[in-house]
């Protein structure tokens, strides 16, 4: 008996010749496996091959067969079971747990699911119910490690407001290059645009974007005002640009608006 299909098949005779091609011979199928599952399925056992093989890939009776979030669980925790099979399971069983609107199983697997073993693109997605869970604290140690440039714009979004009030709205690189990549994506809100005011350092240009946004929130970019002039006064090309900075004093009593004929590189 053979199990499975992947292999070469030689016959040899008695002299020790083996031949592949020239002999005649019929495969027959012993074992259906369809009907065999149905029988074993509602038996209550733990086998980690029947496992594996319910939950593969190129198993065609992977949908009708493979329900039960324990043998995703299993599977998902051994060691044994393919990288990539791994990967896509942990995506299933958080979508099980947010379909279940269990928010609690969903924020403690996610400390289970090591960022490595995923794809950009899977990274994201884990992301994104990192979010609808509250783990902010877990969202923040990934982005330390890979960045925002693999998550949706909304969803960076949604993340930053919680992190910024942690660190306290003071400078953390990674908050404002997340900040900054969601900015450009077209998605802020007060918060990240006060914390961008205050802490983002870019070209002239970014920083003249980030102004005019600003402003329209009404957002203090008196911080923001002066790297503008710093660096247009360092660079060699005239442009008309238009400050309004804030004076500050014990009262922030008064504002002065005033237009300018200074350096300044826009790229």
């Amino acid at each position: 008996a053979l199990y499975g299909s992947k292999y070469t098949i030689v016959f040899e005779d008695a002299r020790r010749n083996r031949y592949m091609t020239n002999v005649e011979y019929t495969i027959e199928k012993l074992m259906i496996p369809g009907r065999f599952l149905r029988w074993l399925l509602p038996l209550e056992f733990h086998n980690p091959e029947l496992d594996f093989y319910l939950c593969d890939n190129n198993c065609v009776y992977k949908k009708e067969l493979s329900g039960g979030i324990e043998r995703k669980l299993r599977v998902a925790a051994s060691e044994s079971a393919d990288p990539k099979i791994r990967a896509e399971l942990y995506l299933h069983i958080l979508e099980y747990y947010h379909g279940q609107n269990d928010l609690r199983a969903m924020g403690q697997y996610l400390e289970e699911i090591p960022s490595r073993g995923l794809t950009a693109k899977q990274r994201g997605i884990v992301f994104q119910y990192m979010a609808v869970c509250g783990r902010y604290d877990l969202a923040g140690k990934w982005l330390e490690v890979y960045g925002a440039y693999s998550v949706d714009a909304k969803v960076v979004l949604q993340l930053l407001g919680p992190l910024m009030e942690q660190w306290g709205m003071s400078e953390n690189p990674v908050l404002t290059a997340a900040a900054a990549y969601a900015f450009r994506k077209g998605q802020y809100d007060s918060t990240t645009l006060a914390y961008l005011a205050m802490h983002y350092r870019g070209m002239v240009k970014n920083l003249r974007d980030i102004w005019k946004t600003a402003r329209s929130f009404g957002v203090n970019c008196g911080a923001l005002c002066e790297r503008i002039l710093i660096q247009a006064l360092m660079w060699g090309r005239q442009w008309r640009f238009s400050v309004i900075t804030l004076i500050w004093g014990p009262t922030l009593s008064w504002r002065r608006h005033f237009s300018l004929n200074v350096p300044m590189t826009i790229l």
